[in-house]
């Protein structure tokens, strides 16, 4: 996974799911996720769950553990190969 950016202590990675499609990946940067890392990825996914546009990421599912939670994404536009100009 490729990193893209990163704020407040959450992190966004762009790579492909187990089914080769490419993804957007937000999760906590420190090793455990604090309070606040929680609910603001549980408020993302829950706008993202709402949103249908063919030009904005789908969702896909929120990963909540214990010691990870993430919002996965669809990435419109191709793999993430495609995406940076990257050879697959």
């Amino acid at each position: 996974m490729l990193l893209v950016s990163s704020l407040d202590g959450i992190g966004t990675w762009l790579g492909d799911d187990a089914n080769g499609r490419a993804v957007l990946v937000r999760t906590h940067l420190d090793e455990l996720p604090t309070l606040a890392d929680r609910d603001r990825i549980r408020e993302r996914a829950d706008v993202a769950r709402m949103v249908r546009h063919p030009s904005i990421a789908g969702f896909v599912e929120l990963i909540d553990l214990p010691t990870r939670v993430a919002l996965v994404v669809a990435q419109p536009g191709g793999t993430p190969s495609a995406i940076c100009g990257l050879p697959r």
